[in-house]
């Protein structure tokens, strides 16, 4: 793909944005990341094409419990098939997804 392509592309987005295509084409520096008021908010400081940029930058709030009781209806969230770390087996993974944290 050409940057002349990749700069068609991103138009629409840098337009809603106010930033200039650049911002998607050029490589990021980023500078500081720093939180929010908001729990799973922060905004990253970029550097990009000489340009100084505030991204604003979620990250969700997403944990899984392994359990090996064979009732799993009563837990938050969904059942799901993941690979675990250090090869451990998974029972019964639920995926529990928060939002806001008290």
């Amino acid at each position: 793909m050409k940057s002349e392509d990749v700069c068609v592309f991103c138009k629409l987005v840098s337009l809603e944005m106010g930033i200039s295509c650049t911002y998607w084409v050029c490589p990021w520096q980023i500078l500081h990341l720093a939180p929010s008021q908001r729990p799973g908010e922060f905004s990253a400081w970029v550097l990009s094409d000489g340009n100084m940029y505030k991204v604003p930058v979620q990250v969700p709030r997403v944990f899984y419990l392994n359990t090996r009781a064979p009732n799993t209806e009563e837990y938050p969230g969904a059942r799901v098939n993941r690979v675990l770390p250090h090869g451990r087996q998974s029972f019964n993974l639920i995926e529990v997804c928060c939002t806001v944290w008290l």
